[in-house]
């Protein structure tokens, strides 16, 4: 069976047959490497929602499932409780030096939900995990409690 190679290609279309990707590269087609697929082989507009043959990857889908994955987050000054950036957190709330509480906006499912957190201390620790809230502190290279000045937590 003969190659059915397309006629007018354009610059890294690709042509696939049993098991080799052939890679127009402007003069000819080039079955010598495996095509890797980077920013630099797309033009512009040349990869759409119609162009996926069944519409199982779009933004707006992987958004989605970023946002499902995600049940709360925050970014915050530990001394002032300055709120940066935040989903689904209400309030901060310094219960002490470097001890914190921080109240989600809607409650989750069940405690059981999975803190990382960093900060720029020594150490960031999560405690007194609730439906409601969580409790962050964060200790200094002696391991005592101390402000930090910036507390970020995500919450899966």
């Amino acid at each position: 069976m003969a190659l059915n190679f397309p006629t007018n290609p354009g610059l890294n279309d690709t042509y696939s047959y049993q098991g080799t990707t052939y890679v127009w590269d402007g003069e000819k087609w080039d079955g010598s490497q495996p095509f890797i697929m980077n920013t630099a082989n797309i033009v512009d507009g040349a990869v759409t929602t119609a162009k996926i043959a069944d519409g199982a990857v779009t933004i707006s889908k992987i958004d989605d499932a970023t946002v499902k994955s995600v049940k709360a987050m925050v970014n915050f000054a530990g001394s002032s409780q300055l709120i940066r950036k935040q989903f689904n957190v209400s309030s901060i709330t310094r219960l002490s030096a470097g001890s914190y509480r921080v109240n989600f906006t809607t409650p989750l499912p069940d405690a059981d939900y999975i803190p990382v957190a960093m900060s720029t201390n020594f150490m960031t620790a999560i405690d007194g995990q609730t439906t409601t809230s969580f409790e962050v502190s964060t200790f200094n290279n002696s391991f005592t409690r101390e402000d930090s000045s910036i507390i970020s937590v995500v919450i899966y």
